[in-house]
C-alpha cells in the first residue's frame, strides 16, 4: 500500500517525529481532501503535531493549504528564513 510505503520513507530519514496514528489519519485526510502527495501531507501532518516547521518550496502546496483553510503556520518558504 502506498500510504504504507510512505510512512517507511519517513521513518527511515526523520529521526525526532514520531509517526503516530493520528498524524497518519490526518495525512489521509489531506489526501482525501485532493493533495495527492501522501509524503507532503504526512509532512505537513508531523510538522503540525510535533510543532516542527516544515521547510518547503512547493508552491502548490502551500496553495492548496491555503485554499483548504488548513495550518499555515507550520510551513515556511526559504525566503522567510
Amino acid at each position: 500500500m502506498r500510504i504504507m510505503e510512505c510512512v517507511r520513507v519517513i521513518r527511515n530519514t526523520i529521526n525526532n517525529a514520531a509517526i503516530d496514528e493520528e498524524a497518519v489519519r490526518e495525512a489521509i485526510s489531506i489526501y482525501n481532501l485532493g493533495h495527492r502527495d501522501m509524503i507532503d501531507n504526512l509532512l505537513h501532518s508531523l510538522a503540525r503535531r510535533n510543532k516542527f516547521k516544515l521547510l518547503t518550496v512547493d508552491k502548490e502546496l502551500i496553495k492548496f493549504i491555503d485554499r483548504q483553510g488548513l495550518p499555515r503556520e507550520v510551513m515556511v518558504t526559504p525566503s522567510e528564513l
